[in-house]
């Protein structure tokens, strides 16, 4: 059964793969995923009673992608396909069964839940930020969360206090500074006595800090 189990995932997996390779205006190509899972039960009841096993094998694909753009609709789907073996007292039966859903929501990104998150973390006594985030399996070229700034947080933000700037780490964005025509100083040692920061070495060796 597990063998049929991996050749049933690799089928829909390159089922929805090649109905949607290529997207359009329309219907951008959807994230796709998938999961192959089995479970085991053995059941002793006593009293001389046969004992049971029982595996189950699942195989999940998941897909979710956004019609036109992803302020106007998204959409995500996924369907699992099981078998199912028992054995009791020698006694054998099998099964399978397809199960599916589907969703769409229509205007699920709008400025006005923005504002709704801030009114209730804010009565909340809970500081927050909006900053820019991984669109994930939704899709689309633009996605915040929401974070509350602690040092011993799980994640890490870029934070611009002069522009306003907000980014998650995972897909932040910076400019490097246009490096100098200077010609590269002979390499040598050089003694930095006290100096602790970049400025104060920088300044020493008359050099800039980039």
């Amino acid at each position: 059964m597990w063998t049929r189990a991996w050749f049933w995932s690799a089928t829909l997996l390159l089922a929805v793969g090649s109905v949607y390779a290529e997207g359009d205006e329309w219907f951008p190509a959807p994230g796709v995923s998938g999961s192959l899972s089995l479970d085991y039960r053995l059941t002793v009841p006593g009293d001389q009673a046969p004992e049971t096993e029982e595996t189950i094998e699942r195989v999940q694909v998941k897909a979710a992608s956004y019609i036109w753009r992803s302020w106007l609709a998204q959409w995500t789907a996924d369907l699992t396909l099981a078998f199912q073996q028992s054995d009791t007292g020698g006694e054998e039966s099998t099964g399978q069964f397809l199960a599916g859903e589907g969703r769409l929501y229509a205007f699920p990104r709008s400025r006005f839940p923005a504002e709704a998150y801030f009114n209730i973390f804010d009565r909340c006594a809970v500081p927050s930020v909006a900053v820019k985030s991984d669109t994930g399996m939704m899709g689309g070229k633009l996605a915040h969360e929401y974070m509350y700034l602690t040092p011993i947080g799980e994640d890490t933000l870029v934070i611009c206090d002069s522009c306003g700037y907000s980014a998650n780490r995972q897909v932040a964005e910076f400019r490097k500074t246009a490096e100098s025509d200077e010609a590269p100083r002979p390499i040598k040692k050089v003694e930095t006595p006290q100096m602790t920061t970049i400025e104060q070495l920088a300044e020493f060796l008359e050099v800039p800090t980039s």
